[in-house]
């Protein structure tokens, strides 16, 4: 069907009489922009979560997240125990900062920390959180979407100390 480009944004040129027609979608050869990919992994790959792992949630705020790390064959706890591969724990004051501080002692010498805090508050920023974590003499090394609501740094022991 003709049309003309002021129409129509897909509208383009082409065939031997330069008529006019309606692109049903672009060329294979447009890049898609990185904005409208859709991330495909879980919450628990983004995690690194595998069968197995020792898991302690303290006071994470889904109810939901401890049934995905069981479907995940995760040993779950309530409770930090020592020799945890990984620690997730919310933050969600100065309270919860602090608590990143006694945290250390709980994980395998490369296990993490996470910590889940909630997205978009003044009094609790990203940099508070980071800057808790490395005052427990961690390093931040990745960060996530925990959820719609929260976000979740990583914490590790250094390189140097493990």
């Amino acid at each position: 069907m003709p049309c003309s480009a002021s129409q129509d944004s897909r509208c383009i040129r082409s065939g031997p009489d330069d008529v006019s027609r309606r692109a049903s979608a672009p060329p294979s050869s447009v890049p898609i922009p990185l904005t409208l990919l859709v991330y495909t992994k879980s919450r628990i790959e983004k995690l690194g979560v595998r069968p197995g792992m020792r898991v302690s949630v303290l006071g994470v705020p889904d109810a939901d997240f401890r049934e995905e790390l069981v479907a995940a064959g995760a040993d779950v706890s309530a409770r930090a125990r020592r020799g945890s591969a990984m620690l997730v724990v919310a933050v969600h004051d100065d309270a919860g900062l602090d608590r990143l501080a006694r945290l250390e002692s709980f994980i395998e010498r490369n296990g993490a920390v996470w910590a889940v805090f909630p997205k978009g508050r003044k009094e609790l920023r990203d940099v508070d959180v980071i800057r808790a974590g490395v005052a427990a003499g961690l390093v931040d090394n990745k960060v996530i979407r925990f959820s719609d609501t929260h976000t979740a740094f990583r914490f590790v022991i250094p390189l140097a100390r493990r």
